[in-house]
């Protein structure tokens, strides 16, 4: 993952929590966050590569597992409740794995 997108989910992260949001409604607000900036449908329903699903899946799945937790504390906190189904933080697609 970017060190853009990990520092964006971060401070996303850190306003939620400084709000009151814990545990699943930390990921159900940080999805409504991210879908208001770029679009439910864009994200939800992104089309995958045409070639090499399996690598291209498996690069970003690594990328998310692999964040520096000490320096994104705030994502790794509640990442096994964040991986694959956070924007941003998926190797699935909507039509795989839908969000809640």
């Amino acid at each position: 993952m970017a060190r853009a997108a990990a520092e964006m989910i971060e401070r996303i992260l850190t306003v939620l929590s400084a709000a009151g949001f814990r545990d699943d409604q930390l990921l159900d607000a940080y999805n409504v966050v991210v879908a208001a900036q770029v679009g439910f449908v864009t994200r939800e329903l992104a089309a995958l590569p045409l070639e090499g699903i399996v690598s291209w899946a498996e690069e970003h799945r690594k990328q998310v597992t692999t964040i520096d937790i000490l320096r994104y504390p705030m994502l790794g906190r509640p990442f096994p409740a964040f991986a694959n189904k956070a924007f941003m933080l998926r190797w699935s697609n909507g039509t795989e794995v839908p969000l809640r």
